[in-house]
């Protein structure tokens, strides 16, 4: 029999095809779906939120190498596949179809025909359906779409099933887990003759499924685990502190994603359009709104509210990094986003100042001793001290079974 390590191994993909096919993409298009269309998706579950489209993205671009299509197009169905689930979860090909055929950007950009064709692929992307899709870029978003990896797959559908059916036990979240995976991939499943482009990844799930449909005893052990790791109800109030540079942002970013929670961003509160201040009293009442609210990922240290929100927090991280961490991330930041729109801080693009450096430099003597404070009264059983990114990554993904994406 197989052991469970065997079905824990992350997914590999070929980044340089990726990469190259990324570059295809125009980059107003390519803008214009970052700011406006993929935000939508923190409103999902967790199987289909934003961090499931990157996934999509990558298994697209690495099965359409080697046909002849217009990238800009795969692009957009894959980034509009899978936004309307909030809203009709049984009936979101449709409703995301549509949603792309009337959005007055895509109709600028493209020609009617390019339009039909976006429609159709997205209308066409779920396994379920009887029918095989109607184009190339409905075959490659419907294949791409599958699950090829048993770790996913679980995450995705304990996720699911909890959020459908919240007051559902584990033992039940785990067997309606092993139903459905007999239902889709079984021998006679629905999903099994489901990929319409060569996809060895596909073909090697199916047998690592199907073993382990024959094998429930394993199964129900490798949910298990999955289980616990997602630790679904734990945290639902989360506050990062750290100075500058330290990764807060891509930090809430993923456990937002991971444990489906709204993320809040308190420089985005902070700041007006074009680096304006917005008055202190205004912000700190916006930010104490928040704190109020029952679930939340909140980054940033902003004193005046920081006794409040580590009150109400659940679980508090101090990312205790060095002035060098800081800096390095600050201009590794700095480097890759250059004149980029910030996507805490709408309306203010990355920059990097002498006044912004010199605050860099001396944030751990000027401001640390005064965080410093705060976070000595927090109670030690919810407090997580990460002196480096190295032990960060190392917690995180032991705590969530996956590597912090960047």
């Amino acid at each position: 029999m197989k052991e469970i390590k065997e079905f824990l191994n992350d997914l590999t993909f070929d980044e340089i095809v990726i990469n190259s096919s990324m570059k295809k993409v125009n980059e107003n298009l390519k803008q214009y779906i970052e700011e406006r269309i993929l935000p939508e998706y923190k409103l999902n579950d967790r199987g289909h939120n934003s961090e499931h489209i990157k996934y999509v993205l990558k298994r697209a671009f690495e099965l359409a190498n080697g046909y002849e299509i217009n990238y800009d197009i795969l692009y957009t169905c894959v980034c509009f596949h899978d936004v309307a689930c909030h809203i009709d979860r049984d009936n979101h090909e449709v409703l995301s179809a549509q949603n792309a055929f009337k959005d007055e950007f895509l109709n600028g950009y493209f020609n009617t025909s390019e339009m039909k064709t976006i429609q159709e692929a997205i209308e066409d992307h779920r396994a379920s359906l009887e029918y095989i899709p109607r184009n190339i870029y409905g075959k490659i978003l419907s294949s791409a779409d599958r699950k090829v990896e048993i770790k996913q797959y679980l995450i995705a559908s304990i996720s699911y099933g909890k959020k459908k059916n919240p007051e559902m036990d584990k033992n039940a979240s785990i067997e309606r887990s092993y139903q459905f995976a007999i239902k889709k991939f079984g021998k006679n499943g629905y999903a099994i003759n489901k990929s319409y482009v060569e996809d060895l990844k596909y073909k090697n799930f199916l047998e690592d499924i199907q073993y382990l449909i024959d094998n429930k005893e394993l199964f129900i052990q490798l949910a298990d685990l999955i289980y616990d790791k997602l630790d679904i109800t734990s945290y639902n109030r989360i506050s990062i502190i750290g100075g500058c540079g330290t990764g807060k942002t891509t930090l809430a970013n993923n456990l937002g994603m991971c444990l489906d929670l709204p993320v809040c961003h308190l420089d985005g509160l902070h700041h007006l359009k074009d680096w304006g201040v917005r008055d202190k009293d205004e912000r700190d009442e916006m930010i104490i709104k928040k704190i109020n609210e029952e679930k939340w990922v909140i980054d940033g240290t902003y004193p005046t509210t920081l006794d409040l929100r580590l009150e109400k927090s659940n679980l508090v991280i101090w990312l205790d990094y060095s002035s060098i961490a800081q800096l390095r991330g600050v201009f590794k930041r700095f480097f890759k986003n250059h004149g980029k729109e910030k996507e805490e801080i709408p309306g203010c693009k990355e920059q990097m100042t002498l006044e912004f450096f010199r605050y860099v430099v001396n944030w751990r003597k000027n401001k640390r001793p005064n965080v410093l404070n705060y976070i000595e009264k927090v109670d030690k059983t919810k407090l997580l001290v990460f002196k480096n990114r190295r032990e960060l990554n190392k917690w995180y993904e032991k705590e969530f079974n996956k590597k912090i994406i960047i």
